[in-house]
C-alpha cells in the first residue's frame, strides 16, 4: 500500500488559487476600514476606544491591516495628546498580540487581547493624566475609556471567532448572541456620525438589526436588541432620547411576534411616530423615517430565510429524558464512564511497570557476572575497568550478530580472564533468554493495549446507545397499526412493524417480512403506505435477517445517487486488497466505504474485507463513524501477532439535505466536481491497526444537482493527481463509465512500474423529483 502525500486539510479548487488570495486581500481591505472607521466613532463626544478594540481582537492574518487602519483613523479624527495617546494603545497592542501569538499561538493571543488593550488604555491614561494633571472628569473618562476599551476587545474578539466558525454548523448560545449584538451596536456608532437632513443609515440599521432579534428571539429579542442599538446611537450622537425611543420600540415590536414581519415592522414604527409626537425634536421625527426603511427591508426578506435565521439563532436546549428512560440513560452513562476509567487504568499501571523494568543491557551484563564471575576475583582491581568495557562491547556485538565467540572477546581480556570460553557462552545463553523475554514482553505489550482500547471501545458503544436512548424519537404506535395492516392486506406476512419519527422529523417505517415480494408489490405498498402515513415515501431499503427480510421506508429525499465502482487488483494471484461497501441506514443516509489492506495478494484483501465488513455491520447496528472506527482498529490490532493495518475512506451523504461529510483514516484524496470545477481533499490520518485511539480526519460539503464525487485507493493516485483532476473535470458520461476510465487510465499509466490494488469509486447526484420514486 503506497500512502499519498496530504497537503491540506480542505477543499481546494484548483482553478480558484488565485481568486482566493483576492478574496484574502478583499478580507485585509476590509478589515483595515473597519479599523479606520471604528476609531473615528466618539462615544460621549471624547471617547474612542473602539478602534484600539478592533486591531486587538482582529488577531492572525488580519491584525496588521486592522491596526493600520485604526492608526490611520485616530491620525485623521484627533490631534494633541489623545490622538497620539490612542496611536500609542494600537502600537503597544499589536506588539503584545505579535509576542504572545509566536510564543503561545493565536488562541492565546485572542485570550490576552482583552488584558492587554485595556492595560495599554490604563498605561496611556496615567501618562497622560501625569502630564495634564489629574482632575476628577479626566480620571472618569480615563477609566471609562479601559472599560469600553477591554470590554468590546472581548465582544469583538468573540464574534470575529464565529466569523471564522462560519462553515460549521452550530447554534449561537446566549454569551455569542450578545457579543454579536454589542458588535454590530459599536459599528452603528461609528456609522452615527453619517446622515442626509437628519436621516442617518445607521438608524435604519438600528431598526432593522432590532426586528430581526424581534423575529428570532421574541420579546426577549426585542427588547435586548432596542437597548443596545439605543444606547449605542444616544452614546453616538447625544441624545438620550433616541435610548428610550429604541429600547420601547423594541420591546413592543417583540410582543407582536406572532404576528410576523408585518406585525414586528408596524408595531416598531407606531412607537417611533408616538415618541416623535411627545417629543418632537430632528432626530426622534427622523426615526420614523430610518424606521420605515428598515421596516420596507424586512417585509421583502423571504419568511423561510427568517425561520433558518432563528433555528440557528435560537440557543440549543439539551433535551433530559426522565422516568424510565432516563434512568437508563443514567446508568449507561455510570458504565461507559466504567469501562472508561478501567482501559485507562491498565494503560496507567502497564507504563509504571515498563518504567520499572531495568535496561536490557545492565540484565545481561550482571546475569554473565553472576553466573561466571561471581566465584572468581581475577578481574578485581585493576582489571575491573577492562571488564566492564569487554562486557559493553559484547552486547553491542551480540545486537548486531546475535552470537559472540571468545575470540570476539578480545585477546587482551582473553589473556587475562581464564574463564573466556564460559563468558562467550553465558552471553549467548543469556542473550537468547534476554530475547525471548523481550518478545514475550511486547506480545504482554499488544496485548494489554488491545484489551485497554476494547473497554475504551466497549464505553464508546454504550455511550452511543446512551445518546440515542436519550434522544426524543417518537414511536407512532397508530400509524405503526395501520402499516401493518397495510402491508399484509398486500399480502406481506409481517414479522414486526416499528413506525417512529426521528429527531430531524422524519417518519421511519421498519417492517420485518418472511419473504421479499416482487417489486411491483413493493411500488404499490410505497404508495399505499404514503397514503396512509400522510408523508411521501422512497422505495424501501432492502436487508436480509434471519428467518426473513427487513423492509425500511424513509420519507421521499430531495436528492438520489448513481454509483459506479471499478476494481484492478495488483497483484498476479487475482485476490485484490481493496475492498468497498455502500450501505444505506436507517436514517436514509448512504455510507460508502473504502478501505486499502497493508500491501498487494491475499494478505492484504483480508485485512480490507475485514475492516469493511466490521465498520458496515456497526453502522447499520446505529453507531457513529469514530466508535465504529475505534472498534475496528482494536480489532485489526488484536487479529494476528504480526503487524495489520488498513486505511479507512468514508463518505456519509444525506439524501434529504444533501450534506456530505468524509471521514479518512490514512486514505487517498477525494475530488468533487462542479459546474466544470474540481476540488480536491486530502487530508493527513494514520490508518487503522497500528496506535490505539486512532481518530478520523474529517471534513464536509454540501452537495447540488450534478455534482460528482470520486474516491480512490492510493493505486489510482501513484502518479499524483494532477492527471485525475483533468480527467474528471473533462468527463460527461456516466459515473460507472467514470469509474472504469479511472482504473483503466492509472493502470496504463503503470506499464513496466510495480503497481498497487486500483478502485475508484464514483457518485453522481440526481433530483430525486427527476429520477421519480
Amino acid at each position: 500500500m503506497e500512502r499519498s502525500k496530504a497537503k491540506a486539510d480542505k477543499f481546494r479548487f484548483i482553478d480558484e488559487e488565485k481568486r482566493e488570495r483576492i478574496i484574502f486581500s478583499l478580507k485585509c481591505i476590509f478589515s483595515c476600514a473597519v479599523g479606520l472607521l471604528l476609531a473615528r466613532a466618539k462615544i460621549f463626544g471624547s471617547l474612542s476606544p473602539l478602534g484600539l478594540a478592533f486591531s486587538a481582537a482582529a488577531a492572525g492574518s488580519y491584525a496588521l491591516a486592522a491596526s493600520v487602519g485604526a492608526l490611520v483613523g485616530y491620525l485623521l479624527s484627533f490631534s494633541g495628546t489623545a490622538g497620539i495617546r490612542y496611536m500609542a494603545c494600537v502600537a503597544g497592542i499589536a506588539l503584545i498580540n505579535f509576542s504572545v501569538s509566536r510564543l503561545r499561538g493565536e488562541s492565546s493571543a485572542r485570550k490576552v487581547a482583552p488584558i492587554a488593550s485595556a492595560l495599554c488604555c490604563a498605561s496611556t491614561g496615567i501618562a497622560v493624566l501625569l502630564v495634564e494633571g489629574f482632575s476628577l472628569n479626566g480620571i472618569v473618562s480615563f477609566l471609562a475609556d479601559c472599560v469600553l476599551a477591554g470590554g468590546m476587545t472581548y465582544f469583538f474578539s468573540r464574534s470575529l471567532a464565529l466569523i471564522d466558525k462560519r462553515k460549521e454548523k452550530l447554534r449561537l448560545g446566549r454569551r455569542d448572541i450578545i457579543c454579536v449584538a454589542i458588535s454590530c451596536c459599536a459599528a452603528l456608532a461609528a456609522l452615527a456620525e453619517f446622515d442626509i437632513m437628519n436621516f442617518r443609515p445607521a438608524g435604519t440599521a438600528a431598526a432593522f438589526i432590532v426586528m430581526l432579534l424581534c423575529f428570532t428571539l421574541r420579546e426577549a429579542g426585542g427588547a435586548f436588541g432596542g437597548i443596545c442599538s439605543g444606547i449605542a446611537l444616544a452614546a453616538a450622537c447625544g441624545d438620550p432620547a433616541l435610548g428610550a425611543v429604541y429600547s420601547a420600540a423594541g420591546l413592543c415590536a417583540g410582543l407582536f411576534y406572532q404576528f410576523g414581519q408585518l406585525g414586528i415592522s408596524a408595531a416598531f414604527i407606531c412607537i417611533c411616530g408616538i415618541s416623535a409626537v411627545i417629543s418632537p425634536n430632528p432626530q426622534t421625527i427622523a426615526a420614523i423615517a430610518e424606521s420605515a426603511a428598515a421596516a420596507l427591508i424586512f417585509v421583502l426578506i423571504p419568511r423561510s430565510k427568517l425561520e433558518k435565521l432563528r433555528d440557528s439563532l435560537s440557543p440549543a436546549q439539551e433535551y433530559a429524558p426522565g422516568g424510565e428512560r432516563g434512568e437508563l440513560c443514567r446508568r449507561l452513562g455510570d458504565a461507559e464512564s466504567a469501562l472508561e476509567g478501567v482501559g485507562q487504568c491498565i494503560e496507567r499501571v502497564g507504563k509504571k511497570i515498563d518504567s520499572a523494568r531495568p535496561d536490557e543491557p545492565e540484565i545481561i551484563t550482571a546475569r554473565v557476572k553472576q553466573s561466571v564471575c561471581a566465584a572468581c576475583g581475577k578481574c578485581a582491581g585493576k582489571n575491573e575497568k577492562l571488564r566492564e568495557r569487554t562486557f559493553s562491547d559484547a552486547v553491542k556485538i551480540l545486537r548486531e550478530e546475535n552470537h559472540i565467540t571468545s575470540a570476539e572477546l578480545g585477546t587482551e581480556f582473553c589473556a587475562e580472564c581464564p574463564k573466556s570460553s564460559a563468558v562467550a557462552e553465558n552471553f549467548n545463553r543469556v542473550f537468547a533468554s534476554s530475547v525471548a523475554s523481550a518478545c514475550a514482553a511486547q506480545k504482554t505489550n499488544q496485548l494489554r493495549r488491545a484489551v485497554a482500547d476494547s473497554f475504551g471501545a466497549m464505553a464508546d458503544i454504550l455511550g452511543e446507545i446512551g445518546a440515542e436512548t436519550a434522544k426524543s424519537d417518537m414511536f407512532l404506535p397508530s400509524q405503526t397499526s395501520a402499516a401493518s395492516d397495510t402491508l399484509g392486506g398486500l399480502g406481506m406476512n409481517v414479522i414486526s412493524a416499528c413506525c417512529k419519527r426521528d429527531g430531524s422529523g422524519h417518519i421511519i417505517l421498519t417492517a420485518k417480512i418472511t419473504e421479499l415480494p416482487e417489486n411491483a408489490v413493493l411500488r404499490e405498498a410505497t404508495n399505499a403506505l404514503s397514503k396512509e402515513l400522510g408523508a411521501a415515501l422512497a422505495l424501501p431499503a432492502i436487508r436480509d435477517i434471519d428467518g426473513g427480510v427487513e423492509l425500511t421506508f424513509g420519507e421521499k429525499p430531495r436528492f438520489c445517487f448513481e454509483i459506479g465502482s471499478d476494481q484492478r487488483p495488483g497483484s498476479d494471484d487475482g485476490d485484490c486488497g481493496d475492498c468497498y461497501d455502500c450501505v444505506g441506514l436507517e436514517d436514509g443516509r448512504n455510507v460508502i466505504i473504502l478501505s486499502d489492506g497493508m500491501g498487494t495478494g491475499r494478505r492484504a484483501a483480508v485485512d480490507s474485507a475485514m475492516a469493511t465488513d466490521l465498520f458496515a455491520s456497526l453502522i447499520c447496528s446505529g453507531l457513529s463513524c469514530e466508535a465504529a472506527l475505534r472498534t475496528v482498529n482494536t480489532a485489526l490490532i488484536a487479529k494476528s501477532e504480526d503487524e495489520s493495518l488498513a486505511t479507512l475512506d468514508i463518505a456519509s451523504l444525506d439524501p434529504y439535505s444533501g450534506e456530505i461529510s468524509f471521514f479518512k483514516a490514512g486514505a487517498a484524496p477525494c475530488f468533487i466536481k462542479r459546474s466544470g470545477r474540481t476540488a480536491i481533499l486530502e487530508l493527513p490520518s494514520l490508518p487503522a491497526g497500528i496506535l490505539s485511539r486512532i481518530g478520523f480526519s474529517k471534513a464536509g460539503a454540501e452537495l447540488r444537482e450534478g455534482d460528482t464525487v470520486v474516491m480512490i485507493s492510493d493505486g489510482v493516485a501513484a502518479d499524483g493527481s494532477e492527471w485525475i483532476t483533468k480527467l474528471i473535470r473533462s468527463w460527461r458520461g456516466d459515473a460507472q463509465g467514470l469509474a472504469e476510465e479511472l482504473t483503466a487510465a492509472a493502470l496504463s499509466r503503470r506499464k513496466g512500474k510495480k503497481s498497487d490494488d486500483m478502485t475508484a469509486i464514483c457518485v453522481r447526484i440526481h433530483s430525486a423529483d427527476r429520477i421519480g420514486n
